[in-house]
Protein backbone atom coordinates (compact mmCIF):
# COMPACT_ATOMS: atom_id res chain seq x y z
CA UNK A 1 0.00 0.00 0.00
CA UNK A 2 2.65 2.51 0.68
CA UNK A 3 4.39 2.02 -3.11
CA UNK A 4 1.27 1.99 -4.90
CA UNK A 5 -0.24 5.20 -2.70
CA UNK A 6 2.66 6.80 -3.36
CA UNK A 7 2.25 10.58 -5.55
CA UNK A 8 5.30 9.85 -7.72
CA UNK A 9 4.62 5.92 -8.15
CA UNK A 10 0.46 7.01 -8.67
CA UNK A 11 1.27 9.26 -11.26
CA UNK A 12 4.09 7.16 -13.19
CA UNK A 13 1.51 4.35 -13.61
CA UNK A 14 -1.21 6.63 -14.60
CA UNK A 15 0.83 8.01 -17.43
CA UNK A 16 2.43 4.93 -18.55
CA UNK A 17 0.35 1.55 -17.41
CA UNK A 18 -2.98 -0.22 -17.53
CA UNK A 19 -2.74 -1.47 -13.59
CA UNK A 20 -4.90 -4.94 -12.52
CA UNK A 21 -4.96 -5.95 -9.12
CA UNK A 22 -5.17 -9.57 -8.26
CA UNK A 23 -6.44 -11.68 -6.00
CA UNK A 24 -4.46 -14.59 -5.45
CA UNK A 25 -7.85 -16.30 -3.86
CA UNK A 26 -9.98 -15.77 -6.41
CA UNK A 27 -7.54 -16.45 -9.38
CA UNK A 28 -5.22 -18.72 -8.15
CA UNK A 29 -4.51 -19.91 -11.73
CA UNK A 30 -3.25 -16.40 -12.50
CA UNK A 31 -0.92 -16.46 -9.08
CA UNK A 32 0.68 -20.22 -10.30
CA UNK A 33 1.54 -18.71 -13.45
CA UNK A 34 2.39 -14.95 -12.29
CA UNK A 35 4.15 -15.15 -8.75
CA UNK A 36 7.24 -14.01 -8.55
CA UNK A 37 8.46 -16.00 -5.47
CA UNK A 38 5.56 -14.27 -2.53
CA UNK A 39 3.31 -11.68 -2.03
CA UNK A 40 2.72 -9.00 -2.91
CA UNK A 41 4.06 -9.81 -6.29
CA UNK A 42 4.73 -6.91 -8.68
CA UNK A 43 5.03 -8.04 -12.50
CA UNK A 44 5.22 -5.99 -15.58
CA UNK A 45 4.00 -7.71 -18.69
CA UNK A 46 3.24 -6.51 -22.83
CA UNK A 47 0.08 -6.11 -24.36
CA UNK A 48 -0.16 -10.06 -24.49
CA UNK A 49 0.51 -11.10 -21.03
CA UNK A 50 4.25 -12.03 -20.93
CA UNK A 51 6.23 -10.81 -18.69
CA UNK A 52 8.72 -8.16 -19.00
CA UNK A 53 10.19 -7.95 -15.34
CA UNK A 54 8.58 -8.93 -11.97
CA UNK A 55 9.76 -8.47 -8.35
CA UNK A 56 8.19 -9.54 -4.88
CA UNK A 57 7.62 -6.29 -2.63
CA UNK A 58 9.30 -2.99 -3.89
CA UNK A 59 9.78 0.30 -1.97
CA UNK A 60 8.63 3.39 -3.80
CA UNK A 61 12.14 4.54 -4.78
CA UNK A 62 12.79 0.75 -6.39
CA UNK A 63 9.34 0.59 -8.25
CA UNK A 64 10.06 3.95 -10.26
CA UNK A 65 13.40 2.94 -11.22
CA UNK A 66 12.10 -0.46 -12.29
CA UNK A 67 8.84 1.48 -13.53
CA UNK A 68 11.24 3.30 -15.51
CA UNK A 69 13.69 1.29 -17.23
CA UNK A 70 10.85 -1.01 -18.68
CA UNK A 71 9.29 1.72 -20.24
CA UNK A 72 12.77 2.65 -21.74
CA UNK A 73 13.35 -0.78 -22.90
CA UNK A 74 9.74 -1.53 -24.39
CA UNK A 75 9.48 2.00 -25.95
CA UNK A 76 13.04 1.22 -27.69
CA UNK A 77 11.63 -2.30 -29.14
CA UNK A 78 8.43 -0.55 -30.37
CA UNK A 79 10.68 2.08 -32.59
CA UNK A 80 12.96 -1.03 -33.94
CA UNK A 81 9.36 -2.88 -34.74
CA UNK A 82 10.25 -6.31 -32.20
CA UNK A 83 7.82 -5.92 -30.09
CA UNK A 84 5.18 -6.05 -33.06
CA UNK A 85 6.93 -8.85 -34.45
CA UNK A 86 7.21 -10.36 -31.22
CA UNK A 87 3.30 -9.95 -30.25
CA UNK A 88 2.01 -11.80 -33.48
CA UNK A 89 4.57 -14.87 -33.28
CA UNK A 90 2.67 -15.39 -29.95
CA UNK A 91 -0.50 -14.87 -30.59
CA UNK A 92 -0.32 -17.19 -33.58
CA UNK A 93 1.36 -19.66 -32.29
CA UNK A 94 -0.98 -22.53 -30.31
CA UNK A 95 -0.29 -24.28 -27.46
CA UNK A 96 1.13 -27.96 -28.12
CA UNK A 97 2.07 -30.14 -24.45
CA UNK A 98 5.76 -31.33 -24.64
CA UNK A 99 5.45 -35.35 -26.02
CA UNK A 100 7.67 -37.26 -23.89
CA UNK A 101 7.96 -41.04 -24.40
CA UNK A 102 5.48 -43.27 -22.02
CA UNK A 103 7.55 -46.08 -21.43
CA UNK A 104 10.23 -44.20 -20.38
CA UNK A 105 8.85 -41.92 -18.24
CA UNK A 106 7.46 -45.38 -16.45
CA UNK A 107 10.83 -47.24 -16.42
CA UNK A 108 11.66 -43.50 -14.63
CA UNK A 109 9.61 -44.07 -11.88
CA UNK A 110 9.99 -48.03 -11.27
CA UNK A 111 13.34 -47.15 -11.06
CA UNK A 112 14.11 -44.17 -8.88
CA UNK A 113 10.42 -44.19 -6.86
CA UNK A 114 12.36 -45.78 -3.80
CA UNK A 115 15.30 -43.74 -4.30
CA UNK A 116 13.50 -40.53 -4.02
CA UNK A 117 12.48 -40.68 -0.71
CA UNK A 118 16.06 -41.13 0.55
CA UNK A 119 17.11 -38.43 -1.99
CA UNK A 120 14.15 -36.19 -0.36
CA UNK A 121 15.02 -37.27 3.35
CA UNK A 122 18.61 -36.33 2.83
CA UNK A 123 17.16 -33.05 1.73
CA UNK A 124 15.36 -31.79 4.91
CA UNK A 125 17.83 -32.85 7.01
CA UNK A 126 20.01 -30.75 4.88
CA UNK A 127 17.33 -27.61 5.30
CA UNK A 128 16.64 -27.91 9.07
CA UNK A 129 17.54 -25.42 11.18
CA UNK A 130 19.47 -27.07 13.89
CA UNK A 131 19.59 -23.89 16.46
CA UNK A 132 15.93 -22.83 15.58
CA UNK A 133 13.84 -25.58 14.12
CA UNK A 134 11.50 -25.37 10.98
CA UNK A 135 13.71 -25.30 7.89
CA UNK A 136 16.03 -22.14 6.09
CA UNK A 137 17.94 -19.44 7.82
CA UNK A 138 15.59 -16.97 6.89
CA UNK A 139 12.00 -16.59 6.17
CA UNK A 140 10.40 -19.35 7.69
CA UNK A 141 6.70 -21.25 6.60
CA UNK A 142 5.65 -23.64 7.87
CA UNK A 143 6.54 -26.74 5.47
CA UNK A 144 3.37 -28.92 7.08
CA UNK A 145 3.89 -31.42 4.27
CA UNK A 146 7.67 -31.79 4.72
CA UNK A 147 7.20 -32.27 8.97
CA UNK A 148 4.32 -35.01 7.84
CA UNK A 149 6.93 -37.09 5.96
CA UNK A 150 9.21 -37.38 9.28
CA UNK A 151 6.43 -38.35 11.12
CA UNK A 152 5.65 -41.23 8.41
CA UNK A 153 9.28 -42.05 7.94
CA UNK A 154 9.83 -42.43 11.62
CA UNK A 155 7.26 -44.44 12.41
CA UNK A 156 8.37 -46.86 9.42
CA UNK A 157 12.56 -46.38 10.32
CA UNK A 158 12.76 -45.32 14.02
CA UNK A 159 15.17 -42.62 12.73
CA UNK A 160 15.69 -40.50 15.53
CA UNK A 161 16.96 -37.75 13.66
CA UNK A 162 13.82 -37.69 11.73
CA UNK A 163 12.33 -37.86 15.11
CA UNK A 164 14.18 -34.79 16.69
CA UNK A 165 13.64 -32.23 13.20
CA UNK A 166 9.55 -33.16 13.69
CA UNK A 167 9.75 -32.40 17.64
CA UNK A 168 12.17 -29.41 17.38
CA UNK A 169 10.36 -27.68 14.70
CA UNK A 170 6.59 -28.46 16.51
CA UNK A 171 7.85 -27.19 19.18
CA UNK A 172 9.06 -23.42 17.37
CA UNK A 173 6.34 -23.53 15.84
CA UNK A 174 3.41 -23.78 18.65
CA UNK A 175 5.71 -22.04 21.48
CA UNK A 176 7.34 -19.60 19.58
CA UNK A 177 5.92 -16.34 18.15
CA UNK A 178 4.60 -18.22 15.07
CA UNK A 179 1.47 -19.10 17.17
CA UNK A 180 -0.85 -16.73 18.94
CA UNK A 181 -0.83 -17.75 22.63
CA UNK A 182 -4.06 -15.82 23.22
CA UNK A 183 -5.94 -16.68 20.89
CA UNK A 184 -5.28 -19.57 19.15
CA UNK A 185 -4.39 -20.46 15.43
CA UNK A 186 -0.78 -19.79 13.44
CA UNK A 187 0.69 -16.86 11.42
CA UNK A 188 1.22 -17.03 8.09
CA UNK A 189 5.45 -17.24 8.37
CA UNK A 190 7.90 -15.81 10.29
CA UNK A 191 9.88 -12.64 8.84
CA UNK A 192 13.22 -14.09 10.61
CA UNK A 193 15.19 -17.05 11.43
CA UNK A 194 14.28 -17.39 15.04
CA UNK A 195 10.61 -17.01 14.74
CA UNK A 196 10.41 -14.04 16.98
CA UNK A 197 8.39 -11.16 13.97
CA UNK A 198 5.79 -13.02 12.13
CA UNK A 199 3.49 -11.62 9.44
CA UNK A 200 0.46 -11.94 11.30
CA UNK A 201 -2.03 -12.93 8.78
CA UNK A 202 -3.98 -16.30 9.54
CA UNK A 203 -4.91 -18.44 6.76
CA UNK A 204 -7.57 -21.13 7.07
CA UNK A 205 -5.45 -23.72 4.80
CA UNK A 206 -2.78 -23.38 6.65
CA UNK A 207 -4.14 -23.74 9.89
CA UNK A 208 -6.65 -26.69 8.76
CA UNK A 209 -3.03 -28.57 7.82
CA UNK A 210 -1.46 -27.26 10.62
CA UNK A 211 -4.13 -28.70 13.44
CA UNK A 212 -4.28 -32.02 11.52
CA UNK A 213 -0.76 -32.44 11.58
CA UNK A 214 -0.57 -31.48 15.10
CA UNK A 215 -2.99 -33.83 16.09
CA UNK A 216 -1.92 -36.82 14.55
CA UNK A 217 1.76 -36.22 15.69
CA UNK A 218 0.55 -36.21 19.42
CA UNK A 219 -1.77 -38.90 18.91
CA UNK A 220 1.52 -41.11 17.15
CA UNK A 221 4.17 -39.46 19.64
CA UNK A 222 1.92 -39.57 22.75
CA UNK A 223 2.98 -36.03 23.07
CA UNK A 224 0.05 -33.90 25.15
CA UNK A 225 1.12 -30.80 24.51
CA UNK A 226 0.93 -31.27 20.77
CA UNK A 227 -2.43 -32.25 20.67
CA UNK A 228 -3.36 -29.13 22.93
CA UNK A 229 -1.83 -26.82 20.23
CA UNK A 230 -3.89 -29.22 17.59
CA UNK A 231 -7.35 -28.11 20.01
CA UNK A 232 -6.60 -24.54 20.22
CA UNK A 233 -5.66 -23.84 16.42
CA UNK A 234 -9.52 -25.56 15.85
CA UNK A 235 -10.77 -23.33 18.61
CA UNK A 236 -9.21 -20.78 16.82
CA UNK A 237 -10.82 -21.65 13.44
CA UNK A 238 -14.57 -22.01 15.16
CA UNK A 239 -14.40 -18.64 16.18
CA UNK A 240 -12.86 -16.51 14.14
CA UNK A 241 -13.74 -18.18 10.27
CA UNK A 242 -17.13 -20.43 10.98
CA UNK A 243 -19.96 -19.58 9.97
CA UNK A 244 -22.08 -22.42 9.57
CA UNK A 245 -22.23 -24.04 7.65
CA UNK A 246 -19.22 -22.25 5.79
CA UNK A 247 -15.49 -21.22 6.27
CA UNK A 248 -13.67 -17.66 5.62
CA UNK A 249 -10.54 -18.04 4.33
CA UNK A 250 -8.44 -15.24 6.48
CA UNK A 251 -7.96 -12.93 8.85
CA UNK A 252 -6.11 -9.61 8.47
CA UNK A 253 -2.44 -9.18 9.50
CA UNK A 254 -3.44 -6.70 12.42
CA UNK A 255 -0.49 -6.08 13.93
CA UNK A 256 -1.10 -3.81 16.75
CA UNK A 257 -4.07 -6.16 17.86
CA UNK A 258 -1.90 -9.04 18.25
CA UNK A 259 0.93 -7.27 20.01
CA UNK A 260 -1.85 -7.02 22.98
CA UNK A 261 -0.84 -9.49 24.97
CA UNK A 262 -4.10 -9.75 27.30
CA UNK A 263 -7.06 -11.77 26.51
CA UNK A 264 -9.25 -9.29 27.90
CA UNK A 265 -7.80 -6.00 26.75
CA UNK A 266 -8.14 -7.90 23.12
CA UNK A 267 -12.33 -8.47 23.46
CA UNK A 268 -12.39 -4.36 24.37
CA UNK A 269 -9.97 -3.29 21.05
CA UNK A 270 -10.99 -3.37 17.12
CA UNK A 271 -10.71 -6.80 15.95
CA UNK A 272 -8.73 -7.54 12.50
CA UNK A 273 -11.05 -8.07 9.52
CA UNK A 274 -12.05 -10.96 8.08
CA UNK A 275 -12.03 -12.01 4.72
CA UNK A 276 -15.87 -13.35 4.11
CA UNK A 277 -15.46 -14.64 0.31
CA UNK A 278 -16.63 -18.12 0.19
CA UNK A 279 -14.58 -20.26 -1.46
CA UNK A 280 -15.39 -23.66 -2.63
CA UNK A 281 -12.06 -25.49 -2.56
CA UNK A 282 -10.95 -24.23 0.77
CA UNK A 283 -14.66 -25.40 2.02
CA UNK A 284 -13.72 -28.30 0.48
CA UNK A 285 -10.70 -29.07 2.57
CA UNK A 286 -12.85 -28.10 5.28
CA UNK A 287 -15.18 -30.41 4.99
CA UNK A 288 -12.58 -32.89 4.74
CA UNK A 289 -10.72 -32.04 8.02
CA UNK A 290 -13.80 -31.64 9.69
CA UNK A 291 -14.25 -35.51 8.99
CA UNK A 292 -10.08 -36.36 9.64
CA UNK A 293 -11.36 -34.92 13.43
CA UNK A 294 -14.62 -37.34 13.68
CA UNK A 295 -16.75 -34.08 13.39
CA UNK A 296 -18.82 -36.12 11.05
CA UNK A 297 -22.14 -34.48 11.18
CA UNK A 298 -20.55 -30.57 10.21
CA UNK A 299 -18.66 -31.71 7.52
CA UNK A 300 -21.74 -34.16 6.08
CA UNK A 301 -23.73 -30.44 6.04
CA UNK A 302 -21.48 -28.42 4.51
CA UNK A 303 -20.32 -31.09 1.79
CA UNK A 304 -24.47 -31.22 1.22
CA UNK A 305 -24.50 -27.40 0.55
CA UNK A 306 -21.73 -27.16 -1.22
CA UNK A 307 -22.84 -30.14 -3.75
CA UNK A 308 -26.54 -28.45 -3.77
CA UNK A 309 -26.00 -24.61 -4.16
CA UNK A 310 -22.64 -24.51 -5.62
CA UNK A 311 -22.33 -25.90 -9.03
CA UNK A 312 -23.20 -24.29 -12.16
CA UNK A 313 -25.46 -25.77 -14.65
CA UNK A 314 -22.59 -28.03 -16.27
CA UNK A 315 -21.89 -29.38 -13.27
CA UNK A 316 -19.08 -27.45 -12.02
CA UNK A 317 -18.28 -26.21 -8.84
CA UNK A 318 -18.03 -21.91 -8.49
CA UNK A 319 -14.80 -21.13 -7.25
CA UNK A 320 -16.18 -18.78 -5.01
CA UNK A 321 -20.02 -17.61 -3.66
CA UNK A 322 -22.06 -16.00 -5.75
CA UNK A 323 -19.82 -16.88 -8.97
CA UNK A 324 -23.19 -17.26 -11.10
CA UNK A 325 -22.71 -15.36 -14.53
CA UNK A 326 -19.27 -16.88 -15.20
CA UNK A 327 -17.91 -20.04 -13.70
CA UNK A 328 -13.96 -20.48 -13.40
CA UNK A 329 -13.60 -24.28 -13.84
CA UNK A 330 -10.78 -24.84 -11.85
CA UNK A 331 -9.39 -28.13 -10.93
CA UNK A 332 -9.27 -27.45 -7.06
CA UNK A 333 -12.75 -26.34 -6.82
CA UNK A 334 -13.72 -30.25 -8.33
CA UNK A 335 -11.09 -32.03 -6.49
CA UNK A 336 -11.65 -30.96 -2.80
CA UNK A 337 -15.38 -31.19 -2.87
CA UNK A 338 -15.26 -34.61 -4.29
CA UNK A 339 -12.12 -35.56 -1.62
CA UNK A 340 -15.32 -34.83 1.03
CA UNK A 341 -17.86 -36.67 -0.52
CA UNK A 342 -15.36 -39.95 -1.04
CA UNK A 343 -15.17 -39.68 2.88
CA UNK A 344 -18.46 -38.21 4.23
CA UNK A 345 -20.64 -40.23 1.48
CA UNK A 346 -18.74 -43.36 0.51
CA UNK A 347 -22.00 -44.54 0.17
CA UNK A 348 -21.92 -42.33 -3.39
CA UNK A 349 -20.05 -44.47 -5.34
CA UNK A 350 -22.02 -43.79 -8.37
CA UNK A 351 -22.00 -39.95 -8.36
CA UNK A 352 -18.47 -40.14 -7.39
CA UNK A 353 -17.34 -42.34 -10.29
CA UNK A 354 -19.67 -40.19 -12.70
CA UNK A 355 -17.83 -36.72 -11.37
CA UNK A 356 -14.47 -38.53 -12.35
CA UNK A 357 -15.54 -38.97 -15.55
CA UNK A 358 -16.63 -35.42 -16.15
CA UNK A 359 -13.06 -34.29 -14.53
CA UNK A 360 -11.35 -36.74 -17.10
CA UNK A 361 -13.35 -35.17 -20.20
CA UNK A 362 -12.56 -31.56 -19.28
CA UNK A 363 -9.21 -31.48 -17.33
CA UNK A 364 -7.31 -34.99 -18.11
CA UNK A 365 -4.17 -35.10 -20.42
CA UNK A 366 -4.82 -38.67 -22.66
CA UNK A 367 -1.70 -38.36 -23.85
CA UNK A 368 0.45 -37.82 -21.30
CA UNK A 369 -1.19 -38.79 -18.43
CA UNK A 370 -2.52 -35.92 -15.08
CA UNK A 371 -4.92 -33.58 -14.68
CA UNK A 372 -4.32 -29.50 -15.82
CA UNK A 373 -5.56 -27.19 -13.28
CA UNK A 374 -7.95 -25.43 -15.38
CA UNK A 375 -10.54 -26.76 -17.90
CA UNK A 376 -9.75 -24.67 -21.28
CA UNK A 377 -11.55 -21.64 -21.41
CA UNK A 378 -12.93 -19.11 -24.34
CA UNK A 379 -10.09 -16.67 -23.48
CA UNK A 380 -6.55 -17.70 -22.77
CA UNK A 381 -3.35 -14.97 -23.49
CA UNK A 382 -0.30 -14.94 -21.52
CA UNK A 383 1.01 -17.65 -19.30
CA UNK A 384 -2.62 -19.12 -18.77
CA UNK A 385 -2.21 -20.34 -22.23
CA UNK A 386 0.31 -22.97 -19.88
CA UNK A 387 -1.21 -25.96 -18.77
CA UNK A 388 -0.14 -26.82 -15.10
CA UNK A 389 -0.51 -30.21 -13.43
CA UNK A 390 -1.03 -28.86 -9.99
CA UNK A 391 0.72 -31.46 -7.49
CA UNK A 392 -1.75 -31.81 -4.43
CA UNK A 393 -4.69 -31.80 -6.85
CA UNK A 394 -3.40 -34.44 -8.84
CA UNK A 395 -2.53 -36.86 -6.09
CA UNK A 396 -5.68 -36.58 -4.40
CA UNK A 397 -6.93 -37.80 -7.67
CA UNK A 398 -4.94 -40.49 -8.20
CA UNK A 399 -5.89 -42.49 -5.00
CA UNK A 400 -9.37 -41.29 -6.11
CA UNK A 401 -9.17 -43.22 -9.06
CA UNK A 402 -7.78 -46.16 -7.25
CA UNK A 403 -10.79 -46.25 -5.28
CA UNK A 404 -13.23 -45.67 -8.07
CA UNK A 405 -11.64 -48.31 -10.12
CA UNK A 406 -9.89 -45.98 -12.77
CA UNK A 407 -6.35 -47.65 -11.92
CA UNK A 408 -4.91 -47.25 -15.65
CA UNK A 409 -5.64 -43.39 -15.56
CA UNK A 410 -4.82 -43.61 -11.68
CA UNK A 411 -1.30 -45.06 -12.84
CA UNK A 412 -0.40 -43.10 -15.95
CA UNK A 413 -1.32 -39.47 -13.67
CA UNK A 414 1.18 -40.60 -10.83
CA UNK A 415 4.03 -41.31 -13.47
CA UNK A 416 3.13 -38.11 -15.07
CA UNK A 417 3.28 -35.81 -11.56
CA UNK A 418 6.34 -38.10 -10.77
CA UNK A 419 8.07 -36.86 -14.17
CA UNK A 420 7.33 -33.26 -13.45
CA UNK A 421 8.07 -33.32 -9.95
CA UNK A 422 10.63 -35.98 -9.56
CA UNK A 423 13.20 -33.12 -7.92
CA UNK A 424 13.63 -34.15 -4.48
CA UNK A 425 13.17 -30.63 -3.03
CA UNK A 426 11.10 -29.78 0.22
CA UNK A 427 8.91 -27.74 -2.07
CA UNK A 428 7.42 -30.97 -3.52
CA UNK A 429 7.14 -32.83 -0.48
CA UNK A 430 3.74 -33.92 -0.64
CA UNK A 431 4.79 -36.51 -3.59
CA UNK A 432 7.54 -37.60 -0.84
CA UNK A 433 4.28 -38.04 1.48
CA UNK A 434 2.50 -39.88 -1.34
CA UNK A 435 5.30 -42.27 -1.71
CA UNK A 436 5.72 -42.85 1.58
CA UNK A 437 2.09 -43.71 2.51
CA UNK A 438 1.40 -45.82 -0.95
CA UNK A 439 4.29 -48.22 -1.88
CA UNK A 440 1.88 -50.55 -3.74
CA UNK A 441 0.38 -47.57 -5.68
Amino acid sequence: EQTYSHPEVTSLLKENFITVRVDTDQRPDINTRYNQGGWPSTVFLDSSGQILTGATFLPPTDFIEVAQQVLRIYRDLIIKGKITRILEKDEDRPFTPEKINYEAKKALFNSDRISYLTKFETDIKERFDALHGGFGMGQKFPHVDALRFCLKRYLKTKDSDLLHILTKSLEAYGEGGLFDHIEGGFFRYATNRNFESPHREKILEDNLKLALLYHEAGRYLRESRFIEVSRLTLEFIKKWLFEDPFYYPSVDAAGSYYEILSREKRERAEKPSVDKTIYTNINGLAASTLYDFSEIEEARNLVQTLYTNYRDKRGFFYHRRLEKEYSLRLLCDQVYPLLALTKVFPEQSQTISNFLRILVVNFYDEENGGFYDRAREEIEIGLLKQRVKPLEDNLILVELLNKSGFKDRAEKSLIEIFNLYREPSIYNAPLAVFLLSNTAV
